[in-house]
């Protein structure tokens, strides 16, 4: 019974799953600007995005693992 407390609904893995695809593509577009960016503003700025899409990927792949 605990278990079945503890599971997703399906709109929250829809949820969950949509923002791990955004997060996939800000990644990779970030990755491909810093590597052909010249401004160190314009740098900055993407080399933050990279981390914040990175770490979110973490958690969302931790989440979708621990509750299914």
């Amino acid at each position: 019974m605990d278990n079945q407390k503890n599971r997703l609904t399906s709109s929250e893995i829809t949820s969950l799953w949509a923002q791990y695809i955004q997060d996939t593509i800000s990644f990779c577009i970030s990755k491909y600007v810093l590597a052909k960016v010249k401004d160190s503003e314009v740098y900055s700025l993407f080399e933050f995005t990279l981390e914040l899409a990175e770490k979110h990927l973490h958690v969302l792949r931790d989440i979708l693992k621990l509750k299914n």
